[in-house]
């Protein structure tokens, strides 16, 4: 009797534990672009918030090739062919851009370009920083509207 009695007291604990102390909604909601990466990829997709916050990868060779993936699986890629400070046009033959998202492809178009602004491009430090927006098109007509985006990263060259 006093096995059982201890047993139900020790479930009885737990439960009043479990329940009684767990955190406030608000508490519970987090960014998903908080993270402690050194490298930002940022962008608001059809009003939500994307980031790559699993990982970045930049690669200045020809072009400037930024990629970065989240933890949804989904990646956007840059392959920026102007990478001088000032404003340029995204499109599909000149500063490309893709989103993949449940295994969707999204691009730039020529037909509705975007706008790429590079505010830094320091071949000393290799570091690049810019804002873009764009709409792109998946080949079944479907779109994703690309606003506020930014990236603020170090590449390999």
């Amino acid at each position: 009797m006093k096995k059982s009695t201890f047993t139900l007291t020790l479930f009885f604990l737990a439960f009043a534990g479990v329940f009684l102390t767990g955190c406030k909604e608000d508490e519970l909601e987090t960014d998903p672009c908080e993270n402690s990466m050194v490298n930002i990829l940022e962008v608001n997709v059809d009003d939500s918030k994307w980031c790559a916050n699993l990982t970045i990868n930049a690669n200045f060779a020809i072009q400037l090739v930024i990629t970065g993936i989240n933890q949804s699986a989904s990646s956007l890629t840059m392959e920026l062919d102007d990478a001088e400070p000032g404003t340029y046009q995204i499109d599909a033959s000149t500063n490309f851009v893709y989103l993949t998202v449940g295994g969707m492809i999204y691009e730039s178009t020529n037909e509705d370009p975007g706008t790429l602004t590079i505010l830094e491009n320091n071949a000393d430090t290799n570091k690049a920083r810019g804002t873009f927006s764009c709409k792109l098109y998946s080949p079944m007509g479907a779109t994703k509207n690309l606003t506020n985006g930014t990236f603020d990263l170090s590449y390999t060259d």
